[in-house]
């Protein structure tokens, strides 16, 4: 037969050869398939991660978000309920502070009013004594000249009697009265210049108890003035004392926020706002304290009046704390935010990375396939031009040791196939 009929042998050994290639062709296109719908799985399977992790991250971000306008809700209730509280303690501090304007204004109304009394009572007196004098002046005007007319009368009198009685004794009589008249006239001149005396000695001494008087209030003014200068001496050196202490109060209140930033915020907020609140509450309760003893003195109404002042700088300092913790809070939910957006775009670019080398690794794995392909196709037809030339006697017996061994290597490449293949596929899960 094989004699007869040659071209049936080669005929039929090419079919064996065309077989088995498409055989292995089949099986790489299965292998190929296999790969193809691993992958898809895969990518299925990741995309539906992917769907998950971002529904996951959506619910995050409104649990955030509601979460973050819930405590800006209460933060902005809080700061409404401690503006209304401050409100109140200002208006407090208000009304005590103008009424102590009023008791100080009072009382200031009412020395000007003693002094201006005291001045109004001196004038007055002047006045009484002033007239009084000048009344006894003129009574004392009108008898001496009643006086004198009643001695011009006498005299007249006296004259017109001696003239008619003794016309002869006229001369003598005339040089008695005129020496009488002259002595008279001595005596009143005398008198006027004692009165007139007594009238400039009086008006010295209603002039120099005048002076007295306006030295006296003069020193009263200057002794209330040093008055003044003192209490205002007295409340500059405790007002620089208490700037001290605040100043010292302040850098210990700076060096406790330094140790504390590096807790944790949220704590943080609650320790401040209850620190706040008592501090708010303690410190009603000492302005109250501070009220009921400036009603008791004066000294300790200056002292409340100091002690108000601390506390509106304490106030004031705490205000810009709140202020720039406010800020801090701010700038730290910005911070937050931008973190979470960095971190959703490195997690989309980790995904796209694992995407790009799955894909990678898939391409390399269809290359390697490929190339393994064409060798064993080269090896193939290498060998099939060798036995070409050898005789056909040789071909025979390699052909059936090759279809012996052609099976056995079949079946130990399928395994070893199938062993790679389990490979990949834990290499690609993992």
């Amino acid at each position: 037969m094989d004699s007869r009929f040659p071209n049936v042998t080669q005929l039929q050994e090419e079919l064996k050869i065309k077989d088995d290639l498409l055989l292995k062709a089949a099986q790489k296109e299965l292998e190929m398939t296999r790969a193809y719908i691993i992958t898809s799985d895969l990518l299925a399977v990741k995309e539906e991660e992917v769907k998950r992790l971002k529904e996951e991250l959506q619910l995050k971000d409104s649990l955030l978000e509601s979460a973050v306008k819930k405590e800006l809700e209460i933060a902005r209730a809080c700061e409404m309920k401690e503006k209304v509280h401050d409100n109140q303690a200002d208006e407090k501090l208000e009304v005590g502070r103008l009424q102590e304007e009023l008791k100080s204004t009072k009382e200031l109304l009412g020395r000007a009013i003693k002094k201006r009394r005291k001045r109004t009572k001196a004038y007055l007196d002047t006045l009484d004594l002033l007239n009084r004098r000048d009344l006894e002046l003129k009574r004392t005007e009108e008898h001496w000249r009643l006086k004198c007319n009643e001695l011009q009368k006498s005299l007249n009198e006296q004259t017109s009697n001696l003239q008619i009685h003794h016309l002869e004794n006229t001369a003598q009589h005339q040089l008695e009265e005129g020496e009488q008249e002259e002595e008279m006239e001595k005596k009143e001149e005398k008198r006027e210049e004692e009165e007139n005396k007594q009238e400039e000695e009086k008006e010295k001494r209603e002039e120099e108890e005048n002076k007295q008087e306006e030295e006296k209030e003069k020193k009263e003014e200057e002794e209330n003035k040093q008055e003044e200068r003192k209490e205002k001496k007295e409340e500059e050196t405790k007002q620089e004392e208490e700037k001290e202490k605040r100043e010292e109060e302040e850098n210990k209140q700076e060096e406790k926020k330094e140790e504390k930033k590096e807790e944790e915020e949220a704590k943080q907020d609650k320790r401040r706002r209850k620190k706040r609140r008592r501090q708010n509450k303690k410190e009603m309760e000492k302005k109250e304290e501070n009220r009921e003893e400036e009603e008791n003195t004066k000294e300790e109404e200056e002292e409340a009046k100091q002690d108000e002042k601390k506390e509106k700088k304490e106030e004031e300092t705490k205000q810009e704390e709140e202020m720039e913790k406010k800020e801090e809070n701010k700038q730290e939910e910005e911070k937050e935010k931008k973190e979470e957006k960095n971190e959703e775009e490195e997690a989309k670019q980790e995904e796209e990375q694992e995407r790009s080398k799955q894909e990678k690794e898939v391409k390399n794995m269809l290359n390697e396939e490929e190339e393994r392909e064409r060798k064993e196709e080269e090896k193939e037809k290498k060998k099939e031009e060798q036995e070409e030339k050898k005789s056909p006697e040789e071909k025979g017996s390699k052909k059936d040791e090759e279809e012996k061994l052609s099976e056995g290597e079949i079946l130990s490449k399928e395994k070893h196939d199938k062993k790679k293949k389990r490979k990949r596929r834990g290499q690609k899960k993992q």
